[in-house]
Parts: C-alpha cells; structure tokens; sequence
C-alpha cells in the first residue's frame, strides 16, 4: 500500500508514513489498497469522507521548520541524537566559549560576562531543545519501523545527561551566572579600588583590587593630572583584562613604578609596565600563574600574555619559568635580591619618594591631632610638652614646602634628637645598653639594605618603616615608651677620665682601618661604607667591655 499524502510504499501495520510522517489510519490505508493503481492519481472515495464536515480526516500538519522538527520528535532518532543535540547543541556551544577564550584580550571584563552570559544561556537552551527532541523521537522510533533497543539506549543516554547537568547546575552554571551577571551591570564582588593624588602632585597611589572598570577609572583621573609622572601601587591584583588594560597604559605613558606595600598577581603586569621600577626592602611584590576565572583550559590560562609582558621587561626565562610553576592557589615572593637579579625592580628604594600617609592632612591643627592619636607623639606630648611642639612646627613647615612623607617623617624624627639627649640623660646605665644594643641591630639591618642607608641612619634621616624589617620599629618603639612611662631616677655621671679611658679600650679594639674614620670623620665623608661600619664596631667593642669600662663607654658615647 502507499501513503495518500505523499505515495510513499508502507508497511500493512505502519501507523506513520516514514517519509512525511503522516499518520495512516487503517481505514485509509483499506481505502488506499483498493483504489491504488499504477500511474494513478489517488482518489478519496465516500467511505474516507468525515461523516461532520464532509472533509477527508484531518491529519497532523509537520513544520517546515527544521528546529521545530526535532523539538516535536519528527526528525529520526539518528539524526537527533548525533547530529542535532551532541553535535548542534553541544558544539556549537562549545565553539562559542572558544571564541571568547580567543578575543577576550580585546574585550573588557563587562563585555567578556555579557557574552558569557549568553553563551551559557544558549548552552542551557540548546541543550533542553536537543534533550526534548531526542526523547520525542525516541517515543516514535519504534513506529516508524525502528529498533526498541536503540530508543532504550537514547532515553538512557538522556536520563544520564540529565542527571550530570543538574549537578552542574549547582557547581557550574549557578556560580558562573551569579558571577558574571552583576558584571553586566558594573557590580564587582571582588573588592574595590581607590586612586589618590599624592601631595606632591607627580604621583598617583593606587591600592585595593583591580576590579571591573578600574582601569578606566585609573586612566582617567592619570590623564586629568599631567604632572603625574609616578604610579604607586598597593594592589593585591585583580581581573586580569583589567591589570592588561593598565599595564599598557602605563607603558605607553612612559610612567615610572613605585611599591612601598604589596604590588600581587595582576598588579605585578602594571608595576613591569613601569619605565623606572622601584620597591623599598619592605615592599612585596608576589607572582603566581594567572587564571580566567571562565576558562578550565590549563593550556590558555592568561601566561602568553604574562610571559609577553615578562619578556618585555627584560625578565630572564628561568625568572619568567619559576613563576609559571607557580599555582595561582599560591604566591611567590622572590627575594629582594632575586628582584634586583632579575631586573624586576630597577633600583632600590629608601622610602618615602611619594607623600602618602600625610596627603589628606589640610591645616597645622589636623597635624598635630593626627600626631596626639600616635601613642609615642602622645607620650612624649604628655612628658615633654616642648619637644612635641617642635616637632609638629618642623613636620609642618616641611608639608608647606611640598615635603614628601619621608622629609616630613624627618623633620618630626629631628626633634626626638633633643628627645634622645633628654631620654639618655635621665636614663641609668641599663637603658643606655639597651640603647646601644639596638642602635647595634638597626645599623647592621641598615647596612643589609644598603651602606646609604646605613649612614642615613646614623645621621636620623632613615625612614625604618619603609625600610628596616617591623621588628626593628617595633622594639625602638617599645624601649621609648618604656622610658616615658618610667619615673625619673637621678643619673651619676661617670668621671671623664674613666670615659676616656674606656673609649680609647673600645677604639683600640676595632680594626685598624676602622680607628682613622672614628678619629677623622670628616675625611670619610664620601665613603658610606667606611663610615656604616666604624659605627657598628665602635658600638660592638663599647659593648664587649667589662661592666665597669662599658657603662663609662656608653656614657660617653650616648651621654655627650
């Protein structure tokens, strides 16, 4: 017999044409065998007439629409199965996030979530499209003369799907969607950033996480500020399109790279975009493998771009190697000499180059508020009401003549000279050893740094904080407050002949070279190192005196 729509040959029992799909109702397919012919037209007889209307049955109408097809199971489960949802739907998704792997470097973070977004919609939709569709035709496989086991095996297939993408619905799609779609809208929950003109006006401090549209916001304020000429980063990192965006900007500006802080991951792009790079000893600077948070490729993980601008730089491979088998669980901190070594930072700093902490600091009354809510500032206001006050007319007079943190630290550092001579005065021969002993420790760490550093400390011009590991800043600060809490004890100067004499046992035992520039400074004034280590020896042998020699040693040293 033959189907009445399109002719098709079909079987005595078939109920749908496996051509058109039509269905074949028994009686029509009676009527189709005996009115069939050879080279005939079919004719629809009385009897096929629809005994209501007088019109032949109505039967079911199939789309032309191909997507309709499969989504109503028309199409054959073979080519539902294969074609439509594991090739169609799961491919071309698929191919989708590979394209935003491949220009994510040309879009910002807020394009990259939109499309995203979009991709993971279509992934969803696609994927319930394929899955109904295969279902569907499974449910008419056997009708249309096939095999139970292979729409079996479908409906297997399908409920294993299923189950796998409802739990990746929990640990993929759900994330990603809360990630990515407040980015549309410009939320970012990784952190927030700030960006401050510094008083000297040729620096900008930028610190906190480089989060979605920072780096616009940076340039902006940059390009309103045309005497900017150093940016300071205090960054723990960020979105990597941001830290690329602003790295480039930075390179392109010829702006100079400064991190008294930490400068991390992203934010390790913008300080190598530097022209001039510089870190004090205390700054960290931390690498790691950069990750996009989209993308479970270890193969294309953000590191061409990292290992690009590494190069750039002038970063030796085995530096540039060290940080890519460095996981981004974790963080690498090269040491300071390992910096210099592979030309990360340019040159050392002593601190200080910008003014940050003081920047906000508007009038001489919020100075010196700002120094009363300093415990040592209030200590010493409290006992020596005079030297407070000198220190903030010098801290002041070196902020109205465009003093960076570190001159204005110097200047208000100036006055605990007077205050050191007032402590050491007051002072018992105990404290004058602790002294000793920690002037012993700064120095050396001093000289670690560098021999400039080391002199600049003797002569109280160091910036420690910046400098000098915490601990040294830290005990200083702990042996000052402790003498300004204590009662005052009356102080037996020792005789000055035993001072002499203890002196000269101290400086005999120094070596030889040491024993000119303790006698002549003023010959070694253009020999740091020369003057950093006849400071620490002349205090070490005062130190390994006998009691006695010591404490008139060290009040001669610390007294005078």
């Amino acid at each position: 017999m033959h189907c009445i729509h399109c002719g098709t040959p079909t079987l005595a029992d078939a109920k749908f044409c496996t051509k058109c799909g039509a269905l074949l109702c028994r009686e029509a397919l009676k009527k189709t065998k005996e009115n069939s012919a050879p080279n005939h037209e079919t004719r629809v007889t009385p009897e096929a007439v629809s005994p209501v209307t007088g019109a032949p049955p109505a039967l079911p109408q199939q789309s032309s629409n191909y997507l309709v097809r499969h989504w109503q199971g028309d199409l054959p489960l073979a080519q539902s199965f294969w074609i439509n949802l594991l090739l169609l739907a799961n491919g071309i998704a698929a191919l989708l996030f590979l394209s935003v792997r491949s220009i994510e470097v040309e879009l910002s973070v807020r394009a990259i979530a939109l499309v995203l977004v979009i991709a993971l919609t279509f992934t969803l939709v696609a994927w319930i499209w394929g899955v109904f569709g295969v279902w569907r035709s499974s449910e008419k496989h056997t009708s249309r003369g096939g095999l139970s086991v292979h729409a079996g095996i479908a409906k297997v297939m399908v409920v294993l799907g299923g189950i796998i993408t409802a739990g990746q619905m929990g640990t993929v799609y759900l994330p990603m969607f809360q990630t990515f779609v407040p980015l549309i809208f410009g939320h970012d929950s990784m952190g927030e950033y700030q960006v401050t003109v510094l008083a000297d006006g040729r620096s900008i401090l930028v610190s906190g996480t480089l989060r979605e549209g920072s780096a616009e916001g940076i340039e902006k304020i940059i390009k309103a500020a045309p005497a900017v000429t150093t940016l300071m980063l205090n960054s723990n990192g960020g979105r990597l399109g941001e830290g690329k965006r602003l790295a480039e900007f930075v390179y392109e500006r010829g702006l100079n790279t400064y991190v008294e802080g930490a400068c991390l991951s992203a934010c390790t792009f913008v300080f190598l975009a530097g022209k001039d790079r510089a870190a004090t000893p205390n700054g960290k600077i931390g690498f790691h493998l950069p990750v996009v948070p989209w993308n479970t490729s270890k193969a294309d993980d953000g590191s061409d771009y990292m290992v690009n601008v590494y190069r750039r730089a002038g970063l030796p491979e085995a530096f540039i190697e060290r940080v890519r088998a460095t996981p981004s669980s974790t963080m690498w901190y090269p040491t300071r000499d390992e910096l210099i070594a592979a030309r990360v930072i340019t040159r050392v700093s002593l601190g200080g180059e910008t003014g940050m902490a003081l920047t906000g600091i508007r009038s001489k009354q919020e100075l010196t508020l700002t120094m009363r809510n300093t415990p040592l500032w209030a200590a010493v206001e409290k006992r020596f009401p005079a030297i407070f006050s000198e220190a903030a007319d010098r801290a002041w007079s070196a902020k109205e003549s465009g003093g960076n943190d570190t001159q204005v630290f110097n200047a208000m550092r100036s006055s605990m000279i007077g205050l050191w001579a007032t402590l050491r005065s007051k002072g018992d021969d105990a404290f004058l050893e602790r002294m000793a002993i920690l002037s012993v420790t700064q120095l050396t760490a001093a000289r670690t740094v560098s021999y400039e550093a080391c002199t600049k400390h003797v002569a109280g011009q160091l910036d420690i904080t910046s400098t000098l590991p915490k601990v040294h800043t830290e005990n200083e600060l702990a042996l000052v407050m402790e003498i300004l809490a204590s009662e005052p004890r009356p102080i037996t100067r020792h005789k000055s002949a035993l001072m002499a004499r203890a002196l000269e046992d101290a400086i005999s035992r120094m070596p030889p070279h040491l024993v000119d520039v303790v006698a002549n400074p003023e010959r070694y004034t253009s020999k740091p190192e020369l003057q950093c280590d006849a400071s620490i020896a002349l205090f070490e042998k005062a130190l390994s005196l006998p009691p006695s020699l010591r404490a008139a040693a060290l009040d001669g040293l610390l007294r005078q």
